[in-house]
């Protein structure tokens, strides 16, 4: 397990769930973001699943797989906004393992 969320847990994965997915197929989005507030991709993602765990905008179950999302701002230090994102975690409502996170424009609906 790379980390416990609190019943929504980022496991290694594979190609098509977990760690390994969303590096294998988000990193670039997750490093573009996180490189304009001067984070690290890994870093971002972990805040990403945190808040979406904690402190969701919407939640939806169905059908065993869950998409909670949340919309996340970056200041610099000085306080200005540099982005503000929506962030969506698909994980799966059975075991709680997350299956992916990604940047989004949309909100999770059925």
């Amino acid at each position: 397990m790379v980390y416990d969320f609190g019943g929504i847990n980022l496991k290694c994965g594979n190609a098509s769930w977990g760690y390994r997915h969303i590096k294998d197929r988000h990193y670039n989005e997750f490093q573009n973001l996180a490189r304009a507030g001067g984070l690290n991709w890994s870093d971002l993602v972990h805040w990403v699943i945190h808040y979406n765990v904690q402190d969701p905008d919407h939640v939806i179950v169905d059908q065993g797989d869950g998409c909670r999302d949340r919309m996340l701002y970056l200041h610099d230090r000085n306080g200005r906004l540099v982005w503000q994102q929506r962030f969506k975690v698909i994980y799966s409502a059975m075991d709680g393992r997350v299956i992916t996170a990604y940047p989004s424009s949309a909100i999770c609906v059925r």
